[in-house]
């Protein structure tokens, strides 16, 4: 293997492979991951602004005279058990804007001739017997949606501006790096995707981290899909640290041969059994 602080031309790091599949997997999911979250904003936009039409709408009172008997549809029940039946209802008339109109409500414990307040909606005419609210339910569930699409453009926009930083990462320059003695490749089915865990001793090391010094051992994790074949990943890799803060490592690893960079979590192993290989 190279030494550790061996260098290779920045378009080949660009050029690989192995990398190439990398960003593009990311850019699938945070394209996937935006347009849903899109979806979500819509539904709040269009849920919110349902309720602050229903609460801002202007509504006048007038007096209407009970005409006739009729019927009209009601609906009753929670969401998922809602039943639509026939009511009695009124046949009212009533004086809004100079006009004399005509409209239909339920009847209650009214009757043909009585007279009794309702509240005519400014922009549709239609005339009810209290002023519409809105449920406390939809309050929440607004408030809640909210909350989950902030967290959701939180993960997201995080998830581009990591894929923006980890493309312009120079692995050549990278100030945190160690040479790995690989003991053990295993494969991992997690659902429906399929993992390489790659695990091995440190050696030479410049990292700060002490989970990542000399007699360290360390698991490199990734999908196999943006990996050389196992047979393919040596017994020596060059394992450069991208600088991040997070709980979960990244690093740009590579081995000799042809192959090229490739991208892999670094976890501590702290159960395992420090050897040399």
């Amino acid at each position: 293997m190279a030494a550790i602080g061996a260098t290779l031309p920045r378009g080949e790091m660009s050029a690989s492979p192995h990398l190439q599949k990398y960003f593009a997997q990311r850019m699938r999911r945070s394209t996937t991951s935006l347009l849903l979250w899109a979806v979500l904003v819509s539904g709040i936009v269009l849920l919110g602004g349902s309720a602050l039409g229903t609460l801002t709408a202007e509504h006048t009172e007038v007096t209407a005279t009970a005409v006739a008997e009729t019927t009209t549809s009601q609906t009753s029940g929670g969401r998922r058990s809602r039943t639509t039946e026939q009511v009695p209802a009124l046949r009212v008339e009533f004086e809004h804007a100079g006009e004399r109109r005509e409209d239909v409500v339920v009847a209650g414990d009214r009757v043909v001739g009585d007279r009794f307040p309702v509240f005519v909606d400014g922009e549709t005419g239609e005339a009810r017997l209290a002023v519409p609210t809105v449920a406390t339910a939809t309050w929440v569930l607004v408030a809640v949606l909210t909350l989950v699409a902030a967290l959701w453009a939180w993960i997201s926009f995080g998830g581009v501006l990591r894929t923006a930083r980890l493309r312009a990462f120079d692995p050549e320059a990278a100030d945190e790096r160690f040479a790995l003695a690989v003991n053990r490749i295993t494969p991992v089915k997690l659902g429906k995707s399929d993992f390489l865990h790659v695990t091995g001793v440190v050696g030479a090391s410049t990292a700060t981290a002490p989970e990542h010094g000399a007699g360290q051992v360390v698991r490199l994790s990734a999908l196999a899909e943006v990996l050389p074949p196992a047979d393919r990943i040596p017994a020596r890799l060059d394992v450069r640290l991208v600088p991040d803060g997070g709980v979960v490592t990244t690093a740009f690893v590579r081995g000799p041969g042809d192959d090229g960079w490739w991208t892999a979590s670094v976890v501590p192993e702290d159960n395992a059994q420090s050897r040399r290989v």
